[in-house]
């Protein structure tokens, strides 16, 4: 469920109510609709329309629709989309007015968006609906079973699931799914590519001055109660590498005020990325969506958010792809699969608490080949692990023609 301040963003859109200029703009286009519900799927969906790109006719175009509003301004940022909208309220006449306005030629949901009245209407006006890198976690498959009466009834309108691992293909079936409908696509996430960024520009974008010695921490996609955590160790960790820096990336950027105040009270040099100055600092907040990666890129060691509270973690493959030692907390059930595969190959490193994050990163910072090793057999398992775009590219493919 949204939050209030999301349900505030596109109000109107969530409501169907479009500008006409708008609603002109998309009659009898070629159209297909994209649901991702946050910036993560939204990544998902940038890569698969990539993929799509060129091997469908001129006309064809991608509408996203977001649920949250980071994932909306995600897909506005990408430039891949030709329409970004929110997506409307999941109540039956609002879903028929919607699809009346875009008529799409298929309908694409990314992962766990099983919205009970788009799935329904989508089978009675006949338009095919998948869902794609289709993941059921292991905190929702008890409602899924325990209301089985229901999604069975709303699982059964959607024409085909990818499915990203096969512990989903197997509780779809459960559910009650037909097998005929059910496919093990493996993971897009693993498909991730991006360009070759330079240290040096970074540097320069971030303001950062260039300091041979300097050792980065990126802590991504945190959320309330972990920066404090995080900032108790920082402490510790300067007294021993005393150019450290921090940057902190909240999952909502929104909330970078909440955390500078935390930070005024640690007395530690700290700057907002949309400040632009040239000062030294030892801590730099990304209160803008859209540069986590290049944090990734240039830093020592990354700290994965949302894994030391019971938030399910994040995604941990954007910095492995770029190399680099990877540390989270063990509250990780909605990437539970990644991160089995990278324990078992010794290519993340677990901890329990904030003070094994301290002496993990301390590890890391002190014994390069330590941390070398880490990145390298997480790495490993981002490259073995590939394929799931062309599966599930083909699959779309196969549908429209």
């Amino acid at each position: 469920i949204a939050s209030h301040k999301n349900l505030k963003w596109g109000l109107k859109q969530r409501l169907t109510i479009f500008s006409r200029d708008f609603i002109n703009s998309v009659n009898n286009q070629n159209l297909i609709w994209i649901h991702a519900s946050s910036v993560g799927e939204v990544n998902l969906s940038r890569d698969v329309v990539n993929f799509l790109k060129g091997k469908l006719a001129s006309d064809t175009k991608f509408m996203i629709t977001a649920m949250t509003a980071t994932g909306y301004d995600s897909a506005k940022q990408s430039g891949v989309f030709d329409y970004v909208t929110f997506i409307p309220f999941d109540i039956s006449f609002l879903i028929k007015r919607f699809l009346k306005i875009f008529s799409p030629k298929i309908i694409l949901m990314a992962e766990t968006e099983f919205w009970p009245n788009i799935f329904r209407q989508a089978y009675l006006k006949e338009i095919p609906l998948l869902v794609f890198n289709c993941r059921i976690s292991d905190g929702s498959v008890k409602n899924y079973n325990r209301f089985k009466f229901f999604f069975k009834k709303v699982l059964n309108c959607a024409t085909f699931f990818l499915c990203q691992n096969e512990i989903t293909c197997n509780r779809l079936k459960e559910i009650g799914e037909a097998k005929e409908k059910i496919m093990f696509a493996k993971n897009i996430k693993f498909d991730i590519t991006f360009p070759d960024f330079s240290k040096k520009d970074i540097f320069q974008e971030f303001n950062i001055s260039d300091i041979k010695n300097k050792k980065i921490i990126t802590a991504g996609s945190t959320h309330a109660n972990e920066e404090e955590k995080i900032l108790e160790i920082l402490p510790d960790i300067m007294e021993k590498f005393p150019e450290t820096l921090l940057i902190l990336a909240p999952r909502h950027p929104e909330r970078s005020d909440e955390i500078s105040e935390i930070i005024e009270k640690k007395n530690i040099a700290y700057t907002l990325l949309s400040n632009n100055e040239s000062k030294d600092f030892n801590i730099l907040i990304l209160d803008k969506i859209g540069f986590l990666i290049k944090a990734y890129a240039i830093s020592d060691v990354c700290f994965i958010g949302g894994s030391l509270i019971l938030r399910g973690g994040h995604n941990p493959l954007e910095a492995l792809y770029f190399k680099k030692p990877v540390i989270s907390g063990k509250n990780i059930f909605n990437f539970s699969e990644i991160y089995q595969m990278l324990e078992k190959n010794n290519g993340v490193v677990l901890v329990e608490n904030i003070t094994e994050l301290k002496e993990k990163i301390l590890k890391i910072l002190t014994d390069e080949k330590y941390g070398e090793k880490i990145a390298k057999n997480g790495y490993k398992v981002l490259k073995e692990n590939r394929g799931a775009l062309q599966i599930t590219g083909d699959y779309i493919l196969r549908c429209l023609y």
